[in-house]
């Protein structure tokens, strides 16, 4: 059973996932908590524990209160999901 501090909110929007060594991929949310974000991408080129740069559609940048994106961490890593760890928490939630 999972024990988290903070509930999960299901949400459905794209976003850009990016790292210098990495590069960039397309993705979509899939749920998000005050410090964290799932997303689905059709594979994975970021290994666990890599820094990446969320970039969030314009809609999105003032609901979170992070103009253009939000760093985070690659705390799990699976075929075709990934879930982030949010370096700056998430204040849309």
């Amino acid at each position: 059973m999972e024990h988290r501090l903070y509930p999960r909110n299901k949400e459905d929007f794209p976003v850009t996932i990016s790292n210098p060594r990495y590069g960039s991929k397309e993705a979509r949310v899939l749920d998000i908590s005050h410090e964290g974000i799932a997303v689905r991408l059709d594979d994975m080129p970021f290994p666990q524990g890599t820094l990446v740069e969320v970039s969030l559609p314009e809609e999105q940048q003032q609901r979170f209160k992070h103009p253009g994106g939000v760093k985070g961490y690659v705390v799990h890593a699976k075929e075709g999901e990934a879930g982030l760890w949010l370096l700056e928490p998430n204040q849309s939630v």
